[in-house]
């Protein structure tokens, strides 16, 4: 349970949430004990116990990756590096051998997990950005 914490902690700051501090008053406002007008939308999940005997050692990061038109990420695997993807904009083309295509349009994504092999084009006319969030050495 210690490892799981920690990785979600290492998630929390690679995410930008330590607080920046400022001299201010403690507020006097009663604390909300519901949530107003949000939402929380699991986009991509991967199960770590199935990918990695231990997380010692490895950090949980988070990446943005651009691939302009006619560009191409080469043959690779995750192993050891379970990986999940949010595209922002553009289109891509994943593709496996012996497997079908995976386009990808905005807000869409894909898990890659030890088993996948792939190769990653973006065959559009638009650069595509997209959010990578994986466990790696």
């Amino acid at each position: 349970m210690k490892a799981k914490a920690r990785l979600i902690m290492m998630g929390l700051i690679a995410c930008g949430a330590p607080a920046i501090v400022s001299a201010q008053k403690p507020s006097a406002q009663t604390p909300p004990t519901e949530n107003k007008e949000f939402e929380d939308i699991e986009l991509r999940s991967l199960d770590l116990e199935s990918e990695i005997g231990t997380v010692k050692g490895y950090k949980l990061r988070m990446r943005r990756l651009i691939l302009r038109p006619g560009g191409v990420i080469g043959l690779h695997n995750h192993k050891g590096r379970p990986t999940v993807s949010y595209l922002i904009k553009g289109t891509l083309t994943s593709r496996s051998p012996g497997k079908p295509d995976l386009v990808i349009t905005p807000g869409g994504g894909h898990t890659v997990g030890m088993a996948d092999n792939h190769w990653v084009e973006n065959l559009g006319t638009e650069t595509a950005e997209w959010i990578v969030v994986e466990v790696a050495k």
